[in-house]
């Protein structure tokens, strides 16, 4: 039991800190457009000079499971907000709050997992030289500051 609640408000934590809920935040991540929807998708579309089919093609994916993601974003918001609704002198506060872990650390890892393979198949419609390029960008962008759950500010936003 007690590892399941450590497990369980790990992934709560992960989730807080913006592993899953930047992922999709409505419009795939952070900021107006999101990190994959938008004007990251157009700049992404840019810098890789990616083809009309493959942009076409990227769109699709990330329409592909918006809904679904957007509904699992929705369902650990609400598995948050009754966690801390819970009344800590309750006599089942612990059973309720394991359980809450638990649901919070599934829906993180769906949406880990939808993550996952929303990834792979954008690179899947890469060329190799284009692969390569994304690999690039990625590194100049960690270089900057941008890390996971750091936002538009860098390191002093944590």
């Amino acid at each position: 039991m007690r590892k399941q609640l450590m497990i369980g408000l790990t992934a709560a934590a992960l989730t807080l800190g913006g592993l899953g809920t930047a992922v999709a935040s409505g419009k795939f991540g952070h900021g107006p457009d999101g990190m994959m929807g938008g004007r990251m998708l157009d700049r992404m579309a840019e810098k890789l000079d990616l083809t009309a089919e493959q942009q076409s093609q990227a769109e699709d994916i990330m329409a592909g499971s918006f809904k679904e993601m957007r509904e699992n974003k929705r369902a650990m918001k609400d598995l948050r907000t009754e966690l801390h609704k819970l009344d800590p002198t309750a006599a089942d506060y612990k059973q309720k709050s394991e359980q809450l872990a638990a649901d919070i650390a599934t829906a993180t890892e769906k949406m880990v997992l939808m993550r996952s393979e929303q990834r792979q198949a954008f690179n899947e419609i890469l060329t190799d030289e284009q692969r390569t390029e994304l690999a690039a960008l990625k590194d100049k962008w960690q270089e900057r500051g941008h890390r996971h759950g750091e936002g538009k500010g860098g390191k002093h936003c944590r």
